[in-house]
């Protein structure tokens, strides 16, 4: 059965509302650890990672858990996917809310413990708008409220910026690459091998590919093979030790570390 905004009941008090959802959100996140994403045993994301026969959530098992609570309290809710460079590896999932008193749709993320919502005007913010905000650099506009009390601690840690994530949107029944409205190389910075870090590698074709030497270090060792995925030029992020090397450099191949604008 699919269901519409108008499907569901119109709550009446505002205030009741916003609050629902910044329970449910805070709610879903702390039932993992930080570091591992391993769920609490017996919790609604507990049982969604199970469904998918995995053993810690991602941002898709966060959001869907999300979904199903929110639908359970008659708030219309939907997923968004968010892509960087146009390929799943370098990307997020978020949650979209209905708001009615509003008549638009705002952004909960329940894999980093935030909303996106002006306190001031009691007015979330969209994908769609926080899109804008990130290819323009508006970054003081971008309004972000915490609903754990570790408030910017899971944003802080990830491996990736969690902002520039929305620069593209991927509308649904599209891919990643087929989303690509906004050039990812304004939040790239171009590096040299070596140093330890998070890495991204830009190819001539689709069909790239390349073998690094990862020596020993705080993340794993040996021989890694990156290639471009999803029908991208783009690699997933590699976690990379000091002293690291490429064996065969690829013709036309690029590294990048990626820019962190505001957490």
């Amino acid at each position: 059965m699919s269901f519409t905004a108008a499907d569901q009941p119109s709550p009446t008090d505002a205030n009741a509302f916003y609050s629902t959802i910044r329970q449910l959100t805070g709610s879903v996140r702390v039932s993992a650890d930080l570091s591992s994403n391993i769920p609490t045993p017996d919790t609604p994301l507990a049982t969604e990672v199970a469904l998918r026969g995995r053993t810690k959530a991602d941002c898709t098992d966060y959001s869907y858990t999300l979904i199903d609570l929110l639908q359970q309290q008659h708030i219309y809710s939907r997923r968004v996917v968010l892509s960087l460079v146009g390929n799943f590896w370098i990307g997020h999932t978020v949650v979209e809310y209905y708001d009615p008193f509003r008549s638009k749709w705002s952004v909960t993320d329940p894999t980093f413990g935030v909303m996106y919502f002006d306190d001031g005007t009691q007015t979330g913010q969209s994908a769609a708008e926080l899109s804008d905000e990130v290819f323009t650099e508006s970054f003081s506009s971008i309004q972000p409220k915490f609903l754990t009390p570790k408030q910017d601690e899971y944003l802080k840690s990830y491996y990736l910026d969690p902002i520039t994530l929305f620069l593209n949107i991927v509308p649904e029944g599209s891919t990643p690459e087929q989303s690509v409205l906004h050039d990812p190389l304004q939040f790239m910075l171009p590096v040299s091998v070596g140093l330890s870090g998070f890495y991204a590698f830009e190819f001539a074709d689709s069909s790239g590919t390349m073998q690094i030497i990862n020596p020993p270090g705080q993340f794993a060792s040996g021989a890694i093979t990156v290639k471009a995925e999803d029908g991208t030029r783009w690699s997933p992020v590699a976690a990379l030790n000091d002293g690291w090397t490429i064996e065969n450099v690829a013709a036309g191949s690029q590294v990048f570390t990626m820019r962190r604008v505001i957490f």
